[in-house]
């Protein structure tokens, strides 16, 4: 349920991405080979995978704390105020200011370094990874409640998997989506990370529902000492 859960997030954002970093892509591809667009997917999607084996470290922790469910209602609870709350949102925004000026500094550093062109690709799209974004927040949420760095990386590499349709279509025929249409999907995207937040929510919630609020037995999570 997780993997399919990341591949519709990225494939739903991939609209939104297209407004985002559409431009980037284009200037980066400038109509040589695809190769180029490759590489530049492929570093973004590295610096995703990332970002979701340290928040899938994150949530390791706190499942060995034993506190899996608390750690999932409280991140659930995060999204639900940053959509809902108005101080929260304008906390995010600024920590998205904070980002975007840390990606800046990326990008100039690997222009000021004279790297091969090949190379210069593959860094600016680790570095087009940091740039700030709703949809990247929900997937690194998605990637902490798998609770171990490697599904949380694999959680965030399917995450950027999902991000590809849209943007390979850029790349390839230099089209854009309308405005009108970007502007729709935008409205969107407060409504998946509310939703996300609420089963998040459900989850840590213990309510034994299969996939959705799977009940945790005291067995799991009595930690037996052997001798």
């Amino acid at each position: 349920m997780y993997w399919w859960a990341a591949l519709s997030i990225g494939l739903l954002g991939s609209a939104h991405c297209a407004g985002m970093c559409g431009p980037i892509l284009l200037a980066v591809n400038q109509g040589k080979k695809p190769f180029h667009s490759w590489l530049h997917h492929g570093g973004r999607i590295l610096t995703y995978a990332i970002f979701g084996a340290i928040a899938g470290a994150i949530g390791t922790t706190f499942s060995v704390l034993g506190f899996q469910q608390q750690f999932s209602i409280i991140i659930g609870g995060l999204m639900v105020l940053s959509v809902l709350l108005i101080p929260v949102s304008k906390f995010f925004g600024a920590a998205e200011g904070a980002i975007s000026k840390i990606a800046l500094k990326f990008s100039s550093w690997i222009h000021a370094q004279g790297f091969s062109r090949n190379t210069v690709r593959l860094l600016g799209g680790m570095g087009n990874g940091l740039l700030p974004c709703g949809l990247v927040y929900l997937g690194i949420a998605g990637a902490a409640n798998t609770f171990t760095p490697w599904d949380g990386a694999l959680f965030m590499t399917l995450f950027g998997i999902g991000t590809l349709p849209v943007l390979l279509l850029i790349t390839s025929f230099g089209s854009r989506l309308s405005a009108s249409f970007r502007t729709k999907v935008r409205r969107l995207i407060p409504l998946t990370i509310l939703l996300m937040g609420a089963l998040l929510i459900v989850r840590g919630m213990n309510l034994g529902i299969p996939y959705v609020s799977p009940a945790q037995s005291a067995e799991t999570e009595q930690i037996t000492d052997c001798h």
